[in-house]
């Protein structure tokens, strides 16, 4: 596997596909009703997270004390397959601030792989997640 080249081709191509597919996802909110939209991508979020909770598991041998939700972008995601599902603006309060730790996660990522692994592709694309949130609610 590649190592993982922060500010890299692979880094910022990802940055610019995340970008182009949020904006799409964006679009498609006009066309199609937003709770069902919203409704899916949380639990399309969902599944993506705990397959990959699963790789790390089974690839990394972490164990599941390391892979419990302590972090504040994993506890955000919670909170934002929440405010998604159930379209809470209380929720949404706070994941507006917490997003913003978000975004250093996505432009300085801490991975141990490159884009050809499952782990990182996941981490691109939990941490978009807050951006596809915000117009959900």
């Amino acid at each position: 596997m590649d190592k993982f080249i922060l500010f890299g081709h692979a880094h910022f191509l990802t940055i610019g596909i995340g970008i182009v597919i949020s904006i799409l996802l964006i679009i498609l909110g006009f066309f199609i009703r937003k709770d069902s939209l919203s409704k899916f991508l949380a639990i399309t979020i969902l599944g993506i997270k705990i397959a990959e909770l699963i790789f790390r598991n089974h690839y990394y041998k972490e164990q599941v004390i390391e892979l419990l939700p302590f972090h504040l972008c994993n506890l955000a995601l919670i909170l934002a397959i929440i405010m998604m599902s159930f379209t809470s603006k209380i929720v949404f309060q706070p994941l507006y601030f917490w997003s913003i730790g978000a975004l250093f996660a996505i432009i300085t990522p801490e991975l141990r792989d490159g884009m050809d692994n499952f782990a990182s592709i996941s981490f691109f694309i939990t941490h978009f997640l807050f951006y596809l949130a915000w117009p959900m609610v």
